[in-house]
């Protein structure tokens, strides 16, 4: 079964979906944003410190989405929209880029060469994914964001695109576009993933850690390891 799709044999989807990190990326990208942020600002160091945390939580599978929003509005703090805006697109130039994985590349592009639509489905903030997704040429993104009120940026939306979040989310997004879930595939790395896995009819772990690869060999889902990077330009 593994890496069954990244050879002659593609998922027969409608739509693709694909988580972001450590999925498309070799790395953690808001860890990659802290570090970069660290390098400009006194605010980037607080921001690896949370972040630590949360990472740990993460991988142990305990992380509150609740925190990880509150860590989300303090990493904007009181910056303008459009400077934070403008603040992600120097982040991925800089150094975001420079992680996205070769073979995750390739896959995107030949999912859409075969007529699927390829859908970001990510925790990570809209403004942070969204050069991510216009650097492959995805159709469409679904990320955490916040009302924007013309100037600045207040509470955020929910559901949050993660855990359960995403399965309603990728639902939403499903239906309105007319395709069943079972036409549908998702990339994944956590066990944080597994629920829209669950639900739909091509499911595929990319370099899974410990408890969604344990899932997915109890259900036999294609297991995919990437390792090489991609950047161009």
């Amino acid at each position: 079964m593994r890496n069954r799709f990244f050879h002659d044999e593609l998922p027969k989807a409608l739509i693709a979906f694909f988580d972001l990190d450590e999925t498309i990326t070799d790395a953690d990208t808001d860890s990659l944003w802290a570090s970069w942020r660290s390098r400009r600002h006194l605010k980037g160091w607080v921001e690896r410190a949370w972040l630590s945390k949360l990472y740990r939580d993460f991988r142990r599978g305990g992380m509150s989405i609740e925190e990880y929003m509150l860590y989300q509005k303090f990493r904007i703090g009181r910056l303008a929209a459009d400077e934070f805006r403008a603040m992600g697109e120097d982040f991925f130039k800089d150094a975001g880029r420079r992680h996205v994985y070769r073979e995750a590349a390739d896959l995107i592009r030949r999912l859409k060469q075969n007529g699927c639509r390829v859908v970001l489905l990510t925790a990570q903030n809209e403004c942070i994914a969204g050069p991510y997704a216009r650097y492959l040429d995805m159709n469409d993104m679904i990320a955490n964001r916040f009302h924007d009120d013309g100037v600045r940026f207040t509470e955020p939306v929910r559901p949050y695109s993660f855990g359960e979040g995403k399965v309603e989310l990728g639902k939403r997004y499903a239906a309105e576009a007319g395709v069943a879930l079972g036409r549908c595939a998702f990339f994944g790395d956590s066990i944080y993933d597994a629920p829209f896995l669950e639900m739909v009819g091509f499911p595929c772990a990319v370099n899974p850690d410990r408890l969604l690869e344990a899932r997915a060999r109890d259900r036999n889902w294609p297991i995919a390891r990437f390792s090489g990077l991609h950047v161009e330009g």
